[in-house]
Order: C-alpha cells, then structure tokens, then sequence
C-alpha cells in the first residue's frame, strides 16, 4: 500500500492548482489506507457522474481516482446537506466489470462512457481528458490479459 507521500508523488503529473481530493471527505492518508498493497495509483479527474443507488437519477461532482484495479468515486459525503453529493461518498468499480470506454470531446462538455453499464462520467477538463482515457483503456486492456 502506497503510502501519503507516495501518491502526491504519483499525482503530480495530474494536479490541477494543487485539489487532489479537495471536493471530497478524505485525506491523502485516509485514502491511502483504501489502497490494497499492489494497488497503484495510475490517475484521478474531477467529473461528474451519477450516483449509485438508492440516488440513481441524481449527478454528484466526484474525484475518480484511476488505480491498476478499479476506478473509485469519491464525494463529500460528509452528510452535512440534503445533496447527493454530502450523502453518497464513495463507490467503486473494478476493471474486471469494464468491457470498454469511449471518449467524446465536445464544445460544451467533455465525456467518457464506460461500457457496459453505460456509467457517464462528463464535464472532464480538457487538460486531464486524453490523459485520463489513455491510462483507463490501458488499465482495461491490462485486466483483460490477467
């Protein structure tokens, strides 16, 4: 398990004005302790997406965190407010459970969908879009050969 040091290390190459995990509820050691021992970090994006159930329907600003493994969600959840974004904290999917992603770039708004489940995960900076989609298809690709 990388340990808080660590991933700021391995996050520089994709800070924004320094927010790593600003819009959420946790700590660079906090979320260093979610990490499994061989789990690296490979990069994160600040997006929005939907909630998981019970607030399908509802979009919460996340911090999708990208690691060899699965793509973890993180939010406030701090529970403060009536928002989707306090209540729901974090959620998770593995790369097992990802056939595929497409990018679509556009004037307004910047996409990824992640197939099957058609998870929607749009307003990505430009910036950290190709970035991001390019260390997703490889990490997808990588749980294929495993």
């Amino acid at each position: 398990m990388p340990n808080g040091k660590e991933i700021l290390r391995q996050t520089q190459k994709w800070m924004i004005d320094d927010q790593f995990l600003e819009h959420t509820a946790y700590s660079v050691e906090s979320f260093s302790e979610m990490l499994d021992e061989d789990e690296r970090f490979l990069g994160y994006i600040t997006a929005r997406a939907k909630a998981p159930e019970p607030y399908a329907g509802f979009a919460a600003r996340w911090v999708i965190i990208l690691t060899n493994t699965r793509l973890i969600f993180l939010s406030k959840g701090d529970g403060k407010s009536l928002y989707v974004d306090s209540v729901v904290s974090k959620w998770e999917m593995s790369h097992e459970n990802i056939l595929s992603a497409q990018k679509q770039k556009g004037v307004f708004t910047n996409k990824i969908i992640i197939y099957p489940d058609k998870v929607v995960i749009k307003s990505i900076p430009s910036a950290t879009l190709d970035p991001f989609y390019e260390a997703l298809s490889s990490a997808i690709k990588n749980a294929d050969k495993d």
